[in-house]
């Protein structure tokens, strides 16, 4: 979930994803969240059209922050598939 927070926050910092306070998310956050949840049970990438409480535009942006943070999760750099 960090990772894609991370990634998210470093090529999309004008998606605000934390309440003023830190800690709970805005709804942008919480679609970045939910779309994290979906890659790692599903090991799909988060269908099109699920924005709930942003724009399709901006949730379609998180949807590639958690695909590409939990495909590098799932297969990080150099890893060569054996247990």
């Amino acid at each position: 979930m960090g990772e894609a927070f991370a990634l998210a926050r470093g090529e999309a910092p004008e998606i605000v994803l934390l309440q003023p306070d830190g800690v709970h998310a805005t709804p942008a956050g919480a679609h970045l969240a939910a779309a994290v949840i979906y890659a790692t049970v599903t090991a799909c990438r988060p269908p099109a059209g699920g924005a709930i409480g942003t724009d399709p535009a901006t949730a379609g942006r998180l949807d590639e922050h958690a695909w590409r943070a939990v495909s590098a999760w799932r297969h990080p750099p150099g890893a060569t598939g054996a247990a």
